[in-house]
């Protein structure tokens, strides 16, 4: 991949950052694109569809055109399912979301419990050091939850909108970082690929994998299941995605992770001193978006 962002570890202050033109693709469209998806696949596990959402479904484009058959096996496999949609399709998957994320109407205490504790933590239980590293991580980027979500902070739906804010945020230094700008928008950028990195290795890529492998166990309909393979399938190539966007550009992603991780590690040690995981949660935002995450930015 040809380079897109200038090499600021090079120190070389005069040298504009390649723009999106340079290069015959506008970055900042693509984190855009991506920023899209993952509010998209927020929204599947978020709660249940309800009708805006499905017709949203029923209007949407479905490619077909990724270079990962698995992708393109998912999104063929949710256009069926909207497509053959039935009178009582809606009633079937509140009754799916409730069965296979919650656990309800099962005679077992098992589900694909959508929450990185659950499948990272010793026992298999929520709100556990994963919860209180992603809150730390929200924070750090200056974002807060809705006044209306009740859930632990990593809930699934949170985490992969907290990468739909980061894209967001990535396309706007994006936008600005032609010839014509300072190259501070361009290290923002730079900056935002490799938190962006550091959050899906250190966070999504570690528990979604298998909770996508649970998923069809308790689903009836092939909707979540298909969302579940959707959301490991677009997780496994943004990973390969921001590698070639950082070995272009000269991002150190490995400092990028190591240094999420030793924040992760510095917040569980605080825990742990403190001996409380009941901790005081996240500011509250409220604003008119239906988002999970709010940007104050």
């Amino acid at each position: 991949m040809a380079p897109i962002l200038k090499d600021l570890s090079a120190g070389d202050s005069t040298t504009a950052p390649f723009t999106p033109e340079q290069q015959g693709i506008d970055m900042a469209d693509l984190m855009r694109g991506r920023a899209s998806l993952y509010g998209l696949l927020s929204r599947a596990f978020r709660a249940e569809v309800d009708e805006d959402f499905f017709d949203e479904l029923r209007a949407m484009h479905y490619p077909q055109n990724s270079p990962d058959p698995d992708v393109n096996d998912a999104f063929r496999r949710l256009y069926t399912f909207v497509r053959h949609a039935r009178e009582d399709t809606l009633d079937v998957l509140s009754t799916d979301y409730a069965r296979t994320f919650l656990g309800s109407g099962v005679l077992n205490p098992y589900a694909a419990f959508p929450y990185e504790s659950v499948y990272t933590s010793e026992h298999g239980l929520v709100m556990q050091e994963a919860r209180d590293e992603v809150i730390a991580a929200y924070r750090r980027q200056g974002v807060a939850c809705q006044r209306e979500w009740h859930d632990p902070e990593d809930h699934l739906a949170l985490e992969l909108d907290f990468m739909r804010v980061l894209a967001n945020r990535c396309a706007d230094a994006l936008a600005t970082a032609d010839g014509a700008a300072s190259n501070d928008d361009a290290d923002a950028a730079c900056k935002l690929v490799g938190t962006q990195y550091a959050f899906l290795i250190n966070h999504l890529q570690k528990w979604v994998p298998r909770f996508a492998t649970d998923v069809p166990k308790y689903a009836s309909a092939d909707f979540y299941p298909a969302f579940a393979e959707l959301t490991r399938a677009t997780l496994a190539d943004d990973q390969l995605l921001l590698e070639d966007i950082a070995e272009a550009s000269g991002i150190d992603l490995s400092q990028a992770v190591d240094q999420a991780a030793r924040a992760d590690r510095e917040v569980d040690r605080a825990m742990k001193e403190a001996g409380d995981r009941d901790h005081a949660a996240p500011t509250y935002v409220v604003t008119d978006d239906e988002r999970l995450l709010t940007d104050p930015a």
